[in-house]
């Protein structure tokens, strides 16, 4: 059987494709793998100014923005709690997250605060803490 000339072209391509989803999925490995955390000192400032910084947003009705500053302020503070104990920041950054994601606050977010805390709203708070305490 002859093979058409689309048919050809349509196995580089996705060979193509192939390599470099295995080249996006071994970049961030690398990446997550050298970040610069700061120090402490450092990310106890930054958090508390974070932390400052979502304020006027806790006074919000309830909704989607009320909750996002809950949910970032609830996790910084964890945060900053685990510094506080003598964690690295990277360690603490997993262990706040490591809490956010335990099977008490998967569904509902913690016991004692009114707000939600998804998948999405994890990740996101995840990335934001990465991007606030790396250099």
């Amino acid at each position: 059987m002859k093979r058409t000339f689309a048919k050809q072209g349509l196995m580089p391509f996705m060979a193509g494709l192939f390599l470099f989803g295995v080249m996006l999925l071994t970049t961030g490995s690398v990446t997550a793998q050298s970040l610069n955390w700061k120090q402490s000192d450092a990310a106890k400032v930054v958090l508390l100014t974070a932390i400052d910084g979502f304020k006027a947003d806790l006074n919000q009705p309830a909704g989607p923005v009320l909750n996002n500053a809950k949910a970032h302020v609830y996790y910084y503070k964890t945060i900053y709690s685990k510094i506080d104990s003598g964690l690295t920041t990277e360690e603490a950054v997993n262990a706040g997250f490591d809490f956010l994601t335990s099977s008490q606050t998967a569904l509902n977010g913690p016991s004692n605060l009114d707000v939600t805390v998804d998948k999405a709203m994890r990740d996101l708070l995840r990335d934001d803490a990465v991007s606030l305490l790396t250099d």
